[in-house]
């Protein structure tokens, strides 16, 4: 297999001699193991060992939180090593073979990240993130060409009396399946389709650097460019090469994907990647985008505001309003900061006129004929209603951003307290709640696209056709 086909690990580690040196928290001695990738491509290690076997590791009660910092490390005695981190047995099994003697233990274990570096190797000048879930609904705007060539030689004989045979077979293809992006000064190559899909590889893709951009700045790219495109990419680990595409190292993981539902999920971009037709990408529109959400990350608390996003898009329709709600009202905080100032967060803005109100209110509550601490209560009820109620200020926000507040993302906005509080969904009333969470995922995107100046307009998830629309303009309404 070609160096750059593919994740390395398990062929990497089940074909460089490794044996396991320092065995961590498992079983030991060990006398084989085999490290692969599962259904859901987590990284799960098998190990055998003696069947008296023990592990030194200290014993933690049911219960126990903790972060598992519990690494294992392999060597070959030729210069390479690699290390496991985050290993967490998880059952074992003791076998005996009463004909030969034998008693065996079978250890199971997860691995959350393996990393290596192969000795002697060239500068890294190039890096790939390995992928998964890059889907094939979009037309893609560039092209993989390749080119595979095969020889074979036979030689019959020996010397001048000797015959070579020579054969050479070539073959070539190419697909549209990749669209290079510039994420504000980063030159980056999503490429889906990267080997063929199967069992175990369900939509493989990756990214491919030219250098090598460290372990933060490709996490943020990938997450950026996971909302651009309305598409959840999920990080295998990535791989360093050298000039001449020779690995240098690697790193991989157990993959994050909000335990598979991330593959189920629909592509839908928050705003249209091309003029001519839904499901084509102009990388102009996907770079803008991108690089306008890299380029104030911080400010954003983009990856917690990623993070909400797709877990809100995985909720079940019941709490997903809560989810929206959240990242929302955190979204809503910066557009504040923004705006500072000219947003009315108090009834009475003046100080002097709001405490006479309140000194004049406290011998009314003094002369209530309640208890001391209901007394106490109520005035510091009465203090906090000078607060400018939550629609109020999000009305004037959006007004300041000259957005539309729609009557349907108001009352969506309003519903989604009922899902906080607990509330069940009415009978009958079922369709509207999924509506409601399509108002307020608009919302999110409006908000978030004119606040960083990502796109002009928005696609419109909660009306029928899914109508594009001018960012500034709501949704009509229920099918509208």
């Amino acid at each position: 297999m070609s160096e750059f086909l593919w994740d390395p690990v398990e062929r990497t580690m089940t074909g460089s001699l490794l044996r396991i040196v320092d065995p961590g928290p498992l079983r030991a001695p060990i006398i084989s193991f085999v490290l692969r990738r599962n259904k859901d491509l987590d990284l799960v290690m098998e190990t055998t060992t003696a069947g008296d076997a023990v592990s030194s590791a200290p014993t933690y009660p049911p219960g126990t939180l903790r972060r598992n910092d519990d690494r294992v490390r392999w060597e070959n005695g030729f210069g390479f090593n690699a290390t496991g981190k985050g290993v967490q047995p998880l059952s074992f099994k003791t076998s005996n073979d009463h004909r030969r003697g034998v008693r065996e233990t079978v250890e199971i274990s997860s691995v959350h990240s393996v990393e290596a570096t192969f000795p002697d190797a060239d500068a890294p000048a190039h890096t790939i993130d390995w992928l998964e879930n890059v889907g094939d609904w979009f037309h893609w705007p560039q092209m993989i060409n390749c080119e595979r060539r095969v020889t074979e030689t036979r030689s019959i004989g020996l010397g001048s009396n000797g015959v070579t045979i020579t054969d050479e077979e070539t073959e070539q293809g190419g697909s549209a399946a990749c669209v290079k992006a510039r994420v504000v000064d980063i030159d980056v190559y999503l490429c889906a389709k990267w080997i063929e899909p199967g069992d175990r590889h369900r939509k493989p893709g990756c990214l491919i650097y030219r250098g090598t951009p460290d372990e933060k700045t490709r996490e943020r790219v990938r997450n950026v460019l996971s909302f651009s495109l309305g598409m959840f990419l999920v990080s295998l680990g990535h791989t360093a090469y050298s000039a001449d595409w020779k690995m240098v190292s690697f790193k991989a993981i157990s993959p994050y994907s909000i335990d598979g539902r991330v593959f189920d999920l629909p592509v839908m971009p928050p705003a249209p990647l091309a003029a001519r037709s839904r499901n084509e990408i102009e990388p102009a529109r996907l770079s803008r985008i991108a690089s306008a959400l890299y380029a104030v990350y911080d400010e954003l608390g983009f990856g917690d505001l990623n993070w909400g996003f797709w877990h809100a898009r995985c909720a079940t329709p019941h709490i997903a309003p809560v989810h929206f709600g959240a990242i929302i009202e955190a979204l809503r905080k910066t557009c504040a900061d923004r705006f500072s100032g000219q947003i009315a967060t108090k009834i009475v803005e003046d100080g002097e006129t709001w405490g006479k109100f309140f000194e004049a209110v406290k011998p009314l509550v003094e002369n209530l004929g309640i208890p001391a601490d209901r007394k106490h209560l109520l005035q510091e009820a009465i203090g906090r209603t000078n607060g400018m109620p939550h629609k109020a200020v999000m009305e004037d926000l959006l007004a300041r951003m000259k957005l539309e507040f729609g009557a349907s993302e108001s009352a969506a906005w309003r519903r989604r307290n009922a899902a906080a509080h607990g509330r069940a969904i009415p009978t009958g009333s079922e369709f509207e709640a999924i509506q409601d969470t399509k108002f307020l995922r608009g919302l999110f995107d409006r908000m978030l696209l004119r606040l960083v100046d990502a796109s002009d307009i928005y696609i419109d998830y909660g009306s029928l056709n899914f109508p594009i629309r001018p960012l500034a303009e709501a949704p009509k309404g229920r099918g509208v």
